[in-house]
């Protein structure tokens, strides 16, 4: 498992999705990194999918 801080992009229905947690809520993501944009090198994860995080 890796934890991290990172600014998070989504779209279409993964966005309107992610927008529907509750605060609090935990999820597992999948997706891509990248950088923000050619004039920034800050990186941002892509969410392309996920799923509510239930803990074993």
């Amino acid at each position: 498992m890796v934890e991290l801080e990172s600014e998070v992009v989504a779209f279409a229905a993964t966005a309107e999705k992610l927008a529907r947690l509750n605060s609090g809520e935990q999820a597992n993501l999948k997706g891509f990194i990248d950088r923000k944009g050619v004039k920034y090198p800050q990186l941002e994860l892509h969410v392309t999918e996920f799923e509510l995080f239930s803990p074993n």
